[in-house]
């Protein structure tokens, strides 16, 4: 038996293409890759100050950018991932590598990506749902500001 074609079993779909606008990433000039670098580290470094003066232990490893240690504890109680730019490549790449960090953990330590306010209200339920945190930033002179950071339960025991 053979197939007939028929107009009613066919479907038209759009011509398949390959788009090579499509491969790869968006160009990133890198003086604004310099730039969130330097802001990255800076983010990292500020906050790592801010938690110090509520007398909590501080640290970072080869694998970890920053985590805190209650002070009467030796468990690692929250780590954090910075984003200093709202790319969503960098985002998904920070909330995936605290997911790793977080399920090797003794505990399952409180998981908290730190990016920029303006990005905060776009990606906070999505990352809530994976049990990833978001803390919001602002830059205002030469100060980081972290307006929320008192909403989380940092446990001094």
């Amino acid at each position: 038996s053979t197939a007939s074609f028929s107009s009613q079993t066919s479907l038209n779909f759009s011509e398949v293409s390959f788009r090579e606008e499509w491969v790869g990433n968006p160009p990133s000039s890198l003086p604004d890759a310099e730039i969130h670098a330097c802001d990255h580290d800076l983010i990292i470094s500020h906050l790592a100050a801010v938690l110090s003066r509520w007398k909590f232990k501080i640290g970072n490893d080869a694998n970890m950018e920053l985590f805190l240690v209650p002070p009467a504890s030796d468990r690692i109680s929250h780590i954090f991932a910075a984003c200093a730019g709202g790319r969503e490549k960098n985002v998904l790449a920070a909330a995936a590598k605290l997911l790793l960090q977080k399920s090797a953990r003794d505990g399952h330590p409180l998981a908290i990506l730190v990016m920029p306010e303006a990005e905060v209200t776009k990606y906070a339920q999505p990352m809530r749902r994976i049990s990833v945190e978001v803390l919001g930033y602002r830059v205002e002179g030469e100060k980081i500001i972290f307006p929320d950071l008192s909403r989380f339960k940092f446990d001094q025991n």
